[in-house]
């Protein structure tokens, strides 16, 4: 409104504004989290949507309030694939689902505070309390980057290459789907290193290149 925009401008904003880019995104964003490191991805998430809040904060037209928005749907899109994964590595499996629930809800949580925001905005106007929260975004996405790890450690933050070889996550998983092998004992051809497993080997060497061929 401070800005003279009307309502069908508002309705664009508060959907296909934020909404489009974040289902496109989210398909992308999967990928993502499976073969980058989830960690930097969460913290270069917040940062971007921190980004976004300061933009909104600085707007002087609806274009620019419509660019902040969709770069707050496109780097939202990363945050919970990244970080449900992180949460699957780094909880025992008894806790994951305990600690997907509060994740979950931490979700909720954080919209309805967001409502409180209302109070900032009748104190200090919505431009600076826009420039506050994404001051504050930023600060805790610098804290994420810092604190933050990825359990399996995996260097690349984006497009998997990383690590101690291209299959390195693929063998790890068929080893944990196959109990007689573990992650070493599956070469790139899928033939066990020991001659005892070597027929499981050669079942799990099949099912790893269709894993591979999957994930290309």
């Amino acid at each position: 409104i401070d800005l003279g925009f009307g309502e069908e401008q508002y309705g664009l904003l508060a959907s296909f504004g934020f909404t489009l880019l974040f289902t496109i995104c989210s398909l992308v964003a999967g990928r993502a989290a499976d073969s980058g490191n989830r960690a930097g991805i969460t913290a270069a998430a917040a940062a971007g949507w921190s980004v976004a809040t300061v933009g909104q904060g600085l707007a002087n037209s609806f274009d620019s309030v419509l660019g902040a928005r969709a770069l707050t749907g496109l780097t939202q899109a990363f945050t919970n694939p990244a970080a449900y994964g992180l949460i699957a590595s780094t909880f025992p499996e008894s806790r994951v689902s305990t600690a997907n629930s509060i994740y979950s809800s931490a979700v909720y949580v954080g919209g309805a505070l967001a409502s409180l925001t209302i109070l900032l905005d009748n104190q200090i106007g919505w431009r600076d309390s826009s420039l506050a929260i994404g001051a504050l975004g930023l600060l805790l996405a610098g804290v994420s980057a810092v604190f933050l790890k990825d359990p399996e450690a995996r260097p690349a933050f984006f497009g998997g290459k990383g690590g101690s070889g291209d299959g390195d996550g693929v063998r790890a998983s068929m080893a944990a789907a196959v109990p007689s092998l573990d992650a070493d004992a599956v070469g790139t051809d899928g033939r066990g290193a020991d001659d005892g497993v070597e027929e499981g080997a050669s079942d799990a060497g099949v099912q790893a290149q269709v894993i591979e061929l999957l994930c290309v």
